[in-house]
């Protein structure tokens, strides 16, 4: 897992698994944004339920907001 600091608040990071996360709960971070639909990444990509439940059971807020290329309007 590769994180990248954009300031002190928010970080990026590529694709999660649930290892990605206990590590992330391990260095403190509080919340989690996963912006990749279903599928998108294919047979390897967590579904959002798998990654959700493990981070509520890691004490991680955790969002869902899939954004699909291309197809991002004002009200996302």
């Amino acid at each position: 897992m590769d994180i990248k600091n954009i300031d002190q608040r928010f970080s990026i990071a590529g694709q999660l698994n649930e290892t990605d996360l206990e590590d992330i709960a391990r260095q403190g971070f509080k919340l989690v944004i996963n912006f990749r639909p279903d599928g998108e990444g294919g047979e390897t990509q967590p579904p959002n339920a798998v990654l959700a439940a493990k981070a509520r059971e890691l004490g991680l807020d955790y969002a869902y907001l899939p954004v699909v290329p291309n197809q991002i309007q004002a009200s996302d």
